[in-house]
């Protein structure tokens, strides 16, 4: 790959040195030009505060004393501007000190001259590389540079290189070691950039401390890539022709008025001069004649940088060029150069701009059909064929994997399939590159990532002693043999209980709480509203009581009601060594002191101490907010990190970078430990030897698998699961990614997850499905045997599908564990729901305190340059109106409501016309039998024991035309193994009850 020029400028002038000079430095210190507090506008700051203590100098960070600038996000972003006093045409470099904790970092943008355009962007957080624009204003970290250090004080260096139009990042760590980056940004626009904004950023409460501005500018106007024309340009005077061609001793005199002539055979583009002189430079007129016989003026009076260097405005296919004196000079050197060569970073920007590509899906699983081949898809923009070339790498070892791939790409779209069965797990960096001029240095290109993480093989066997336990069956784990048997979730019905009002504010959320059964057996629901930017504040609490079994009416009322003692058939009564005891220990003093472990002084990790602390990201006074002061650092918001409470007062953190990063920045290959804000869950194994943590992650996706309308396009949502055995090393799972069968965009919205009472093992989760491309997000079941490989029926309804238009979960919404229940049936928490679009929510809640500012012109402004009118229901619903989708979006509500599904109806055991037969792994129970079965009235279903392959007498049962959940087959059970067999036509078993 060619070697990128140096971005202080390549100034190939007669041997002359490159040097740059000091343009501005700002260390902070100077009281006449900063008061202390807010920064004042005027001079080469301006500063927009959201708040007024935003910007300001203080004395508690320095890297030179006596102060520093301080930039604090407190609710808003704001920014302060610096302007840069650099002449056009030169490169220059930007230089500072940074200093901030963990997850606290800053933005800077420079900007165009006269313009607001954004020219370059470069994203600084402690805990995290550097990352900078791409072509699409998208952040791209640069995996070559370090992360950057928290608590410390280190150097940003950032070096723009004019001519190349790029720009690329420098660090210099605390010790002193220089980290430079190989990614060439692209330098947007024309190159020239006065301003630099210093923009505060999230979290809420970032704080960073900037120190010892300097800008430094090439003290000559930047070569960059440009070619020398030397062979191609002469002159009719053979003095000058001598020097053009770099005869030694040879010098051309221009007097006064002289006006010498310069030839190009062939014709040359032309882009700068450099003359050299034994005595002063003069000031020179140049023009040119083109091939088109046009006279064109490209410059009156120009004056030379110090080394001679005159930069002329770009010109394509010059045949002569004149160059009138107006002061005498001896010239011992006259050489021509072309325009610049296009670096990477526009190279890759006008491939990007002919060619998409993308994964069909996130992630490759092999347990799922539709997994063995990865479909590779693209989108040629052009007219006419692009010739790529695709390569493979595996992204830790960096090892090319395979054959380079040459495809010439038809118009439009196409795919190619990568055979995965020989592949191990593993990432992969896909690179597809320009190939229409093989032998050219460096060729545009594109980076997408071949994710292959195949679940490992259920690490859990059946139980054998199953006295009080049930077997249920979302599959055939506790099946000796299964003929002509199908295996199908369970399906709920839903019913609404409280909605919001339209167009209301105050109590705009709606949540429930908890749902019980009351006094007089009525059905009751705890819940409380907030305004639509969740302020603690505005929290009221009420209850709800369903005033018959239909669930069709409800009365609230204001405050919270008493809850009787019941049963709650999802709480799970835990073995003695998977019940945790990770809750903060505060010390008799009420305080805890959070120190990192040390293997050696701490001993071993005690897994049932320790906690998964998800960093809630929630601004100050809203629902979540916590103040994290770990004293030894300072924690990103959603990240995870395993804190061993060992005893009162003392917390050890088990790992200097968290388990679970933060969301990435766009534009950025996710690192392998990338997360999100959505939620799954922690748990121990029944032994207490595993501890498991679910989470949510985000992927980095791109087109033509986005929906580029929904508020995160770039990306795709899943949920990833953790497990360790000694609190130090873990390993990662997927869990149950979408196959083939799913539509484009099909994700994950996180979910709950649970240990099934009596259920011999069984853990279920109610998964949030997300379909981006139609904003909705549904529930569906999945489920686990050993907590770590988790599988979903693919092919299946849902659990909870979305209603239509108008329905209270028409958008979607969150399940929790809260249940009752009432006469066989289960009636569960829709904890949270709505009538409205996920796009649609990044704007009723959090956004906006109110609905009034929704319009149709905010909506359009919003939306259409996210191509909104490709969402598949603003046609559908909205005839392509955004006044109608205003309506919609002013009168979004939110509410909770009841689904109501049969108990232990999670999955069934099903037979149709054609006979099933199940045998029971070997097995060993006291008591009786129940099962959970329903058996249609053309159906039947028989049940007997057998042991050592023999029917048991007395053990043998027929049911016709039935439907109970708790239906006694067998008082009492034989003494040792046996196995259970079961043959059944038209009938569904959903549990074995022991």
């Amino acid at each position: 790959m060619k070697k990128f020029i140096s971005l202080l400028g390549l100034l190939v002038v007669a041997a002359a040195p490159v040097s740059a000079r000091e343009v501005l430095r700002q260390n902070f210190d100077d009281a006449t030009v900063f008061a202390a507090g807010p920064l004042r506008s005027g001079g080469a700051w301006t500063v927009k505060p959201a708040e007024p203590d935003d910007f300001t100098i203080t004395s508690e960070e320095k890297f030179s004393p006596p102060c520093a600038f301080k930039v604090h996000r407190k609710t808003r972003a704001g920014w302060a501007v610096l302007s840069l006093p650099l002449a056009d045409g030169h490169d220059f470099a930007f230089e500072f000190k940074l200093r901030c904790t963990t997850g606290n970092g800053i933005v800077l943008q420079f900007k165009e001259r006269d313009s607001d355009k954004v020219a370059a962007g470069v994203l600084l957080q402690a805990g995290a590389r550097p990352s900078g624009y791409t072509a699409e204003m998208r952040w791209r970290g640069d995996g070559t540079l370090p992360e950057l250090p928290a608590d410390a004080w280190f150097t940003c260096r950032i070096r723009f290189d004019v001519c190349e139009r790029v720009y690329m990042l420098e660090i210099v760590t605390p010790d002193g070691c220089e980290h430079r980056g190989e990614i060439p940004y692209p330098l947007a626009g024309n190159g020239v950039c006065d301003r630099v904004y210093f923009i505060n950023i999230l979290p809420i409460d970032c704080q960073s401390f900037i120190d010892d501005v300097i800008v430094t500018q090439s003290e000559s106007p930047a070569v960059g890539s440009r070619k020398s024309l030397d062979g191609a340009a002469s002159s009719p005077d053979a003095e000058l022709a001598a020097v053009l061609a770099g005869r030694s001793e040879s010098v051309y005199a221009a007097k006064p008025g002289t006006s010498a002539v310069v030839e190009f055979a062939p014709e040359a583009d032309v882009g700068g001069l450099v003359l050299q002189s034994s005595g002063a430079l003069p000031q020179i007129s140049v023009t040119a004649l083109n091939q088109m016989g046009h006279t064109l003026d490209l410059g009156k009076n120009l004056t030379p940088s110090a080394s001679g260097f005159y930069l002329l405005p770009p010109t394509q296919k010059v045949r002569k060029i004149q160059l009138d004196f107006a002061a005498p000079a001896v010239l011992t050197a006259c050489r021509f150069y072309s325009l610049p060569h296009a670096g990477q970073g526009q190279l890759d920007q006008e491939f990007a701009a002919k060619v998409d590509a993308e994964y069909r899906l996130p992630v490759y699983d092999l347990q799922y059909p539709g997994h063995a081949r990865a479909q590779l898809t693209f989108v040629n923009h052009t007219r006419g064929e692009v010739p790529v070339r695709v390569t493979l790498t595996e992204r830790g070892s960096q090892q090319p994997w395979g054959e380079a791939l040459e495809l010439n790409l038809p118009v439009g779209k196409s795919d190619h399939f990568f055979e995965l069965k020989d592949l191990p797990n593993g990432e992969y960096l896909t690179t597809i590159a320009d190939h229409s001029d093989p032998e050219a240095e460096i060729h545009g290109k594109i980076e997408r990532l071949l994710r292959l993480r195949t679940s490992p093989a259920c690490s859990a066997a059946p139980l054998k002693e199953l006295t009080g336990q049930k077997i249920f069956f979302p599959d055939a784990f506790y099946l000796a043999e299964a003929k002509q048997v199908e295996f199908i979730p369970g399906v709920a019905e839903k019913h609404p209980a409280v909605r919001g009002v339209p167009g209301e504010d105050e109590h705009w959320v709606h949540m429930a709480d908890d749902i019980f059964l009351d006094q007089d057996g009525h059905i009751c629901i705890n819940y409380h509203t907030l305004d639509r930017q969740w302020h603690l504040a505005s929290r009221q609490a009420y209850h709800a009581v369903a005033l018959d079994d239909t669930l069709e009416h409800w009365e609230s009322l204001p405050g919270l009601a008493a809850i009787p003692p019941q049963h709650r058939p999802m709480d799970s009564c835990l073995p003695a060594p998977a019940v945790p005891d990770w809750e903060p220990k505060p010390g008799v003093d009420g305080k805890i002191t959070y120190r990192f472990y040390d293997a050696e002084a701490d001993g071993p990790v005690r897994l049932d101490q320790v906690n998964l602390e998800v960093v809630n990201g929630a601004a100050p006074g809203t629902v979540g907010y916590q103040k994290y002061d770990w004293q030894v650092m300072r924690p990103a918001p959603w990240t995870i990190w395993p804190i061993w409470y060992k005893a009162p007062g003392e917390a050890l953190i088990l790992s200097r970078t968290p388990l679970v990063d933060a969301p990435p920045p766009t534009g950025v290959l996710e690192s392998p430990n990338s997360g999100s804000d959505l939620l799954f869950g922690r748990w121990l194994s029944d032994d207490g030897k595993t501890l498991f943590v679910g989470h949510g992650r985000h992927l980095i996706r791109h087109a033509p698998y986005t929906a580029r309308y929904d508020n995160l396009y770039d990306r795709a949502r899943i949920v990833a699961v953790w497990r360790t055995r000694d609190g130090i090393n873990w390993e990662q799972n997927y869990v149950a990614p979408p196959d083939a069968n799913k539509p484009p965009a099909d994700q994950s919205y996180g979910g709950h997850n649970f240990r099934v009472p009596d259920g011999s093992g069984l853990r279920i989760a109610f998964f949030n499905r997300y379909s981006a491309y139609y904003q909705q997000i549904s529930w569906e079941l999945i489920y686990s045997w050993d907590g770590f490989r988790w599988t979903r029926f693919q092919d299946r309804p849902q659990f909870l599908p979305n209603g239509p238009l108008g329905d209270f979960f028409h958008g979607g919404g969150y399940v929790g564990g809260n249940a009752i229940e009432k006469d066989g049936k289960i009636y569960q928490l829709m904890g949270w729901v709505n009538d409205h679009y996920h796009f649609q929510s990044e704007i009723v809640h959090t956004y906006s305190p109110t609905a009034k500012g929704l319009t149709a012109e905010f909506l359009r402004r919003n939306y259409a340059p996210r191509h909104l009118e490709e969402w598949p229901y603003f046609q559908k619903h909205f005839d392509g109106s955004y006044e109608k989708l205003a309506e919609h979006t002013q009168k979004a509500t939110s509410g909770f409501g009841v689904m109501v599904y049969r108990k232990d109806g999670y999955f069934a055991a099903t037979a149709g016309n054609t006979p099933a037969h199940l045998v029971t792994v070997p097995l060993t129970a006291q008591g009786g039998l129940k099962i959970n079965a329903a058996v249609d009235k053309d159906g039947y279903l028989e049940i007997k024991l057998l042991q050592n392959g023999r029917a048991v007498f007395g053990y043998a049962r027929r049911f016709t035309d039935v439907d109970a959940v708790a239906l006694p087959v067998f008082d009492r059970l034989p003494a040792g193994e046996f196995q259970v067999e079961i043959i059944m036509q038209n009938a569904r078993l959903y549990t074995l009850e022991f």
